[in-house]
């Protein structure tokens, strides 16, 4: 994904900083995230977070958790223990084709 796009939401480390308002925007961010999310294995729902919480800095990863889960770029477990990056999600201009 190229971050032209979303270069205003990101700080110098590359980690967002905060949610845009706009859908469009807000599914490139939400698919930055997921391509940053190693997709080779499931993480418990601490270890998902740590690593969302690694790549923000407004500290809400329970939020960004439950949108990228609604735009399913993620899958989890329906007791919520578990979470994966699914390997099939749709690229964001996909996802902003399909969704706006």
């Amino acid at each position: 994904m190229d971050t032209k796009t979303i270069k205003a939401y990101l700080d110098a480390d590359g980690r967002v900083t905060q949610m845009p308002s706009k859908k469009k925007k807000k599914l490139y961010v939400l698919s930055y995230l997921a391509d940053h999310i190693p997709e080779d294995r499931e993480y418990t729902e601490r270890e998902f977070n740590g690593i969302l919480n690694s790549l923000h800095t407004f500290g809400d990863a329970a939020t960004l958790r439950r949108e990228m889960y609604d735009c399913f770029l993620i899958d989890r477990k329906q007791n919520g223990s578990l979470y994966a990056v699914k390997k099939d999600r749709l690229p964001a201009e996909a996802l902003i084709r399909k969704y706006c």
